[in-house]
């Protein structure tokens, strides 16, 4: 008996008559002494089972034998049975390489075009009409079944089936968008263009029929002037920093901060932070992603490139491209599918019922989400999808990419408390950005405008319904949905943002959720539209590439098609934000005091409801009416004004806005 043990014993004994037990420890035997396990435990040595092994393992050969006789046949039977349609299909997929088509890259992206392009041409454009969003098909409030990301991230998106409204997409179609990257292979084809070789040509030949149409026309892409329209009125808009180097101030959009995650061999690293000076002139571009990363070197690895050295050319390159991942990556999946959009539709769906006016109110900047954000998990986020086979991130680089992703994101949210921050009513934070760093451009000027737009849209809304702020704070479903909004923010994020069990004034809770709801309405439409239409540059792979061999001024052949056929995705319209009317959303108004409406409180009988939901929304479109024509005589003088504004700025004019995200 070991050491111990009869005492042991005891206390279990004494311990029997509890509801847990204390299970005592125990030292290990000494002298030690091996232990092999071919023996019995009694005898020592024996019986010595050992000697069975032997006799054991030659019946498994021979069942191993037969198994493999056995599944032989059934292979054979099967190859008999499909072979001749499974050929057919891999020698239909190959001639894409053939006869001058040109199609370069795995089986992967050509079957997801396939179904892709099926998906997109019995799509049907969407409006906010009865037709589209009928009220019967709202979903009770509840719990929805979530998938978790595969990434670092702590976010889980809601599975497909738990859309209320479906536009697309067949039981067989969801299957293989699920499963097709996990069974078929993924590598990496290098084959580049030819010298004179158009990647724009190289593109639309093979993937014109499901391109989207494309809202800006680029006939310069290479010169600083191009840069400058790059940044100040394209992807770049609304990532413009400053920052001073020796008493200069200087505008600075900032890539680096990809720059030492690790990427696949024979793809060069992310990289550059875009200098200007106050008058918009192209000052430099330092780049931490042109040399061998060494985490434990404190050493800057940084290569600067001004222009007319001979790599400015290059420098601008790599500068371009490594904003189009981040813009993608960061700015677009991760910020607005994954996070405010995907974070702020489950708890609408889980805390509001059915016919709450703020759940009505919010509808058509729900339009499809579930279904949206469950095809970005399956086609984008998962591994070996198109997402990961688009950038040059290796598996670990992926990984640390989204767990970096929440550092990188500009929403005004990143700015620190000692600053006035964090802002989630975006014209605070625009405010801040012309204050305090001196950033006043078109681009922050008219989404403040229309960040303002759908406020009023909000507040005028919530008058109503409620009679007075305190019945917005009473509102226990309410309470609820911005409750666990702030909760699976905080946690996805890891900071703290707001705690509203502190705040006691109802006027300010009322302000609160109006921020909260117009930020998302503004980040579902003018956002998305901001990071993700971003056709116009990815067409051209000389222009923008999400992957490219170190020292290239394009991508390869594979990328120009693999980013080609992930902005495809955008094509599949969401309705229109300017146009439709969706007044029949809204819930009847009471009109008589001691009314209960559907919030939960009662009209008291000094209080009349003075305002009518539609004519508020008629006051909303007409609102977006105007900005869309100022928006318009602006780009239409584009050209008569001067340097740097003499470009048109299109990603926020309200008529070219929908009111939820696309892929």
């Amino acid at each position: 008996m070991p050491p111990g043990q009869a005492e042991r014993e005891t206390l279990l004994d004494e311990e029997s008559k509890g509801a847990a037990k204390n299970w005592p420890s125990l030292q290990p035997p000494m002298p030690r002494k091996s232990r092999l396990f071919c023996c019995g435990d009694n005898y020592g040595c024996c019986p010595a089972w050992i000697l069975c092994y032997p006799c054991v393992a030659i019946l498994c050969f021979v069942l191993g034998v037969v198994g493999l006789l056995l599944g032989g046949v059934v292979a054979a039977v099967f190859y008999m049975l499909v072979g001749v349609a499974l050929w057919l299909v891999i020698c239909y997929f190959q001639s894409w390489s053939w006869w001058g088509n040109g199609w370069v890259g795995n089986i992967y992206p050509k079957l997801l075009y396939i179904i892709y392009q099926q998906m997109l041409f019995s799509w049907v454009k969407a409006e906010a009409t009865p037709e589209f969003m009928p009220i019967d098909q709202l979903r009770p409030k509840g719990p929805l079944d979530k998938s978790d990301i595969s990434y670092a991230l702590a976010i889980q998106v809601p599975s497909g089936w738990e859309s209320e409204f479906r536009l697309a997409g067949t039981p067989l179609q969801e299957w293989l968008s699920e499963n097709l990257a996990k069974r078929l292979p993924c590598w990496d084809n290098h084959t580049p263009f030819g010298p004179d070789e158009d990647p724009v040509i190289y593109v639309m030949e093979k993937l014109g029929s499901v391109y989207p149409e494309l809202k800006q026309t680029w006939t310069e892409k290479q010169t600083d002037n191009a840069l400058v329209r790059f940044v100040l009125h394209g992807i770049g808009a609304h990532r413009i920093e400053t920052t001073i180097e020796n008493n200069i101030k200087y505008f600075v959009v900032r890539t680096n901060g990809l720059s030492p995650l690790p990427v696949r061999d024979g793809f060069a690293r992310y990289g550059g932070d875009a200098f200007f000076d106050m008058n918009w002139k192209p000052v430099k571009i330092v780049d931490d992603g042109l040399k061998p990363h060494d985490f434990a070197c404190m050493e800057s690895h940084a290569v600067t490139t001004r222009p007319g050295d001979a790599q400015w050319g290059h420098a601008k390159f790599r500068f371009r491209s490594s904003l189009s991942v981040l813009v993608t990556l960061v700015d677009h999946l991760y910020a607005i599918h994954l996070q405010a959009g995907n974070l702020f539709l489950i708890a609408i769906r889980e805390q509001l019922s059915a016919d709450h006016p703020m759940r009505r109110f919010l509808t058509p900047f729900t339009f499809n989400t579930v279904w949206v954000n469950d095809n970005a998990r399956k086609n984008l986020i998962q591994p070996q999808s198109m997402g990961p086979r688009c950038f040059a991130f290796s598996d670990k680089g992926l990984q640390l990419a989204f767990a970096h992703a929440p550092r990188l994101v500009m929403s005004g949210m990143e700015v620190p408390p000692s600053e006035g921050g964090p802002f989630l009513n975006r014209s605070k934070y625009y405010e801040y950005l012309k204050n305090k760093k001196g950033i006043d451009t078109e681009y922050t000027r008219q989404a403040d405008r229309l960040y303002k737009i759908f406020k009023k849209f909000v507040l005028d809304y919530m008058d109503c319904y409620y009679p007075t702020a305190a019945d917005v704070a009473a509102d226990k479903e309410l309470q609820a949905m911005f409750v666990q909004f702030l909760h699976q923010t905080e946690f996805a994020v890891g900071n703290k943002l707001h705690d509203l069990s502190l705040i006691k004034d109802p006027n300010i809770i009322k302000e609160f959720y109006a921020d909260a709801m117009a930020s998302f309405m503004w980040v579902v439409s003018a956002g998305h539209e901001q990071t993700g239409n971003i056709a116009p540059y990815v067409q051209d792979a000389s222009f923008c590439a999400f992957k490219w061999a170190p020292g290239a001024f394009v991508g390869s052949k594979d990328t120009a098609l693999l980013q080609a056929l992930l902005m495809s995705f955008t094509s599949q319209a969401m309705p229109m934000l300017m146009g439709s009317d969706w007044t029949y959303l809204f819930p009847p108004v009471p009109q008589s005091a001691g009314e209960q409406i559907a919030t939960g409180s009662f009209i008291s009988p000094d209080t009349r409801m003075n305002k009518d939901p539609a004519a508020v929304f008629k006051v909303f479109q007409d609102e977006l009416q105007a900005m869309s024509a100022y928006c318009g005589e602006y780009n239409k003088n584009a050209e008569a004004r001067p340097f740097p504004n003499n470009h048109p700025l299109v990603v926020l004019d309200p008529k070219e806005l929908e009111t939820s995200t696309s892929v």
